[in-house]
């Protein structure tokens, strides 16, 4: 019995093993990043068509008409819809003097 134990454990050891490695190849580069994934080559825009140069004489084109005439501002008279009122009177300040209510009477000394 202890035979045949030890041969089937034997057996079990020998399915789970791992085949070995292969052998590395001469010269093989390892990098440490990896390489970027490489891009279709850029297409260039189209360029334009090249125009041919005018022919001389060219037509000058016709010029953009005036402006129209700037409508006058309308005045600041009555239009007749209300009636005016009369124009206030004009009044003079009075001239300055010592005795109006903005300043105090001067003190009165008696002698």
């Amino acid at each position: 019995m202890v035979l045949s134990q030890t041969s089937c454990t034997a057996n079990v050891a020998l399915r789970r093993r791992r085949p070995p490695p292969p052998p590395p190849k001469p010269n093989v580069i390892v990098h440490p990043f990896p390489k970027p994934p490489v891009l279709p080559p850029k297409v260039p825009f189209p360029k334009p068509p090249v125009l041919p140069p005018p022919q001389w004489p060219t037509p000058h084109p016709r010029p953009p008409p005036p402006p129209p005439p700037r409508q006058p501002l309308p005045s600041k008279v009555n239009d007749g819809h209300h009636p005016s009122l009369p124009p206030p009177p004009k009044t003079l300040p009075l001239p300055h003097t010592y005795g109006s209510p903005r300043y105090p009477p001067p003190p009165r000394r008696n002698y």
